[in-house]
């Protein structure tokens, strides 16, 4: 799936570029017939006719082809910022994407569909996580007071108890 994303805009770009190269290969291959009394109606018929036939679908097809080459490079730019984070909040990363946190979310999801990017978000701390960075996760309790701490720490991270404020480190299992 990934990859006919990412070969889409150069296909819609090269068919663009085909079909603009025939029109232009009718014109040149018409073009004298125009000098030639019999055969000017006949010419005049074809440039008229042929050539916005092709020409048209050509310019559509390289809009359509340039409008997904930026659709992926925003995707690949995002995939870049997830894989640079063990984890990121949406909102965090809708900022400096400068996008709506719900866009966001929503091209992460896409990202992860296509299999850009491997991972998921956590829906209790709206934050994505990158599974690369799960290594040495584990669950955690305040050492302090003993109360349950709902927050992911992971490996060469420190958290913080809600109820104590004391540092928390993950536990080695």
């Amino acid at each position: 799936m990934s990859f006919l994303f990412n070969i889409k805009d150069a296909t819609y770009k090269w068919i663009g570029i085909a079909l603009i190269l025939f029109d232009i290969l009718l014109i040149f291959a018409s073009a004298p017939y125009l000098f030639v009394p019999k055969e000017k109606a006949m010419a005049i018929e074809v440039l008229g006719v042929c050539g916005p036939m092709f020409m048209i679908p050509g310019l559509i097809f390289l809009y359509f082809g340039f409008e997904a080459e930026k659709k992926r490079k925003g995707y690949e730019k995002l995939a870049g910022f997830l894989k640079a984070y063990r984890r990121i909040k949406v909102a965090a990363l809708a900022r400096k994407l400068e996008l709506s946190e719900y866009e966001t979310e929503r091209r992460i999801l896409k990202c992860v569909r296509l299999g850009i990017i491997t991972g998921y978000i956590d829906r209790a701390s709206d934050e994505f996580y990158n599974p690369s960075g799960m290594e040495g996760k584990a669950l955690i309790s305040c050492p302090n007071c003993g109360a349950p701490v709902e927050q992911l720490v992971l490996a060469g991270e420190t958290g913080k108890c809600p109820f104590c404020q004391s540092l928390l480190a993950p536990q080695a299992k």
